[in-house]
């Protein structure tokens, strides 16, 4: 483990995410491709967008805490079991789920506030807005506490408050960087299905553009999310290293890999 900066950590993330290719994809379509496929049910209600947004988090949530334990594999043993990754997830639920109940209680009240058309309404709407984006920043460092460290939700964020503490730049940089690159990736992937749809613009083929639209969305799903979810594990070691001289031992210890007496050995 050392010290990195913004450009060592992505590119250490694309490094991983090449080496273990199959096995993110497979780890990341096991939640994405039904989540996808469930969003692309009619949502012309309130009730509607806020059940397939709650959906959509807690699918993300549980492809982020797999997906921390997969880097924590690849460093420890040099290898990904995709099954291992979500049975960590599966001991951790609870916490898993107060930590993601709690960002969806906030993205629920954002939207049914915007909703409403009111200016008083829309001045609290980005007031819950701003609220979910400070959550959703120490919640990227309270998932790998929660997987890593096993610790419960409550303290989970106590902790990712204590590793953020003289670092919230270099949080809040980090994270928007690896948004930027997740946002890229999506434009570059989804633009070929965008220009099919586009070009078939009859009515007797909206159908088709649906499908070929669907498509994208869920390729898109699959294959964008590992970078930024990567990127952000090694910024929770990276900041473990500067604070804490964190290193493969404790890594193998936290993991399960091996003991406390041959991590002190």
């Amino acid at each position: 483990m050392e010290v990195r900066g913004l450009t060592d950590i992505l590119g250490e993330a694309f490094t991983i995410y090449g080496r273990r290719f199959k096995q993110l994809i497979r780890l990341t379509a096991i939640v994405q491709v039904p989540a996808t496929l469930i969003a692309l049910a009619p949502n012309s209600s309130l009730a509607s967008t806020i059940a397939l947004t709650v959906i959509n988090l807690f699918a993300m949530a549980t492809v982020s805490g797999a997906m921390v334990f997969a880097v924590g594999q690849q460093y420890v043993a040099d290898k990904v079991d995709v099954g291992r990754c979500y049975a960590r997830v599966a001991g951790r639920a609870v916490s898993m789920f107060a930590l993601t109940a709690i960002l969806s209680v906030i993205v629920v009240l954002a939207i049914v506030l915007m909703d409403t058309k009111n200016p008083v309404a829309a001045s609290l709407a980005l007031i819950a807005i701003t609220a979910g984006l400070v959550y959703a920043a120490y919640l990227a460092l309270a998932t790998p506490v929660v997987i890593v460290e096993r610790f419960r939700w409550g303290a989970a964020l106590q902790r990712g408050f204590a590793l953020a503490r003289g670092h919230e730049w270099r949080l809040i940089t980090n994270l928007l960087a690896y948004g930027l690159v997740g946002f890229g990736l999506t434009i570059i992937l989804l633009m070929p299905f965008l220009l099919v749809a586009a070009g078939n613009n009859l009515d007797a083929i909206t159908m088709l553009q649906r499908l070929v639209l669907a498509t994208g969305n869920t390729v898109v799903a699959v294959l964008v999310p590992p970078v930024p979810l990567i990127a952000t594990t090694l910024l929770y070691y990276d900041l473990r290293v500067r604070k804490e001289s964190y290193d493969i031992a404790t890594l193998s210890q936290e993991l399960g890999t091996i003991s406390r007496s041959e991590a002190l050995a």
